[in-house]
């Protein structure tokens, strides 16, 4: 693979960061734009996550096909060479899986995913070949795995709960567009059944052990986790938004006001006729 530029920035997780915001701090490419190179599939199974490290890129494709065309590429993942296109590997995700979240971590030397077979734990692959190198999985730590982030050579996990299960979708539509009316299950819910557990926990990846673990008494959201300064953020939508110290898994502070949580958990608006949109996010 091509040596990395100076000024390039990597987008190593699903919002960039464990921060849970999504800008880049590249430096490197500026206007005029243009295009280095296209590369199949064309059109792809929906929702997908983009991750890239390393001068590669790891395409995670989702449970729902609209036209026939998207079916061939349900729930795969599929790493490429970043300057070239060049198609590195393919793995299978099962389809049960949510790719719609902080699922995976691109490094230069490893890529971490949440276990694509049963949800429980993380593996380590070798980016270049999608070799498995390692299963972290340790026995303190119950239940599905819903959110990884790495900070600083530690992985940081969301776990437990019920096991999240999504429906592969295959719509079959004769229109030439999206269909907001024709997402899977779950995304029509008050609450999305996907991403919510209770245990928060650091993995120190090169000691090869765990660091903490932190219980809350209610499910945390996934959606809301975010990692900055050496804390780690979590929103418990039932009880409380707090803070955890990221060396010690101390809580700092939390918030259970009333109208705090109202404030957080109000759904979105902007999308006509009621449509849901990717409420995974």
């Amino acid at each position: 693979v091509k040596p990395v530029p100076p000024g390039i920035d990597n987008w190593r997780q699903w919002y960039h960061a464990p921060d849970n915001t999504p800008v880049s701090a590249d430096k490197l490419i500026k206007a005029p734009y243009i295009t280095q190179w296209m590369g199949r599939p064309f059109h792809v199974a929906l929702p997908n996550v983009t991750t890239t490290a390393g001068g590669r890129i790891f395409f995670a494709m989702g449970h729902i096909a609209n036209p026939a065309r998207e079916e061939p590429w349900l729930n795969p993942l599929l790493a490429r060479n970043a300057y070239n296109g060049t198609h590195l590997w393919t793995r299978k995700l099962s389809e049960n899986y949510m790719v719609h979240r902080s699922a995976f971590i691109a490094t230069n030397d490893v890529f971490y995913l949440i276990d694509p077979d049963d949800g429980k734990g993380c593996l380590a692959l070798n980016p270049e070949t999608g070799e498995e190198l390692q299963q972290i999985d340790p026995k303190e730590i119950s239940g599905e795995w819903k959110w990884i982030a790495m900070s600083h050579g530690v992985l940081y996990g969301l776990a437990g709960g019920q096991p999240d299960r999504v429906e592969t979708t295959r719509i079959r539509t004769s229109m030439p567009h999206w269909d907001w009316n024709a997402l899977s299950r779950g995304y029509y819910e008050k609450r999305v059944p996907w991403g919510f557990g209770a245990t928060l926990f650091a993995y120190d990846l090169e000691a090869d052990r765990l660091r903490w673990v932190h219980q809350e008494d209610t499910p945390v959201d996934s959606r809301g986790m975010a990692m900055g300064g050496g804390k780690v953020f979590f929103h418990a939508p039932d009880r409380r938004v707090g803070c955890l110290d990221d060396l010690t898994g101390k809580v700092l502070w939390a918030n259970d006001d009333s109208h705090v949580l109202k404030l957080i958990n109000q759904r979105g608006h902007g999308i006509p006729h009621g449509n849901p949109g990717f409420r995974s996010s």
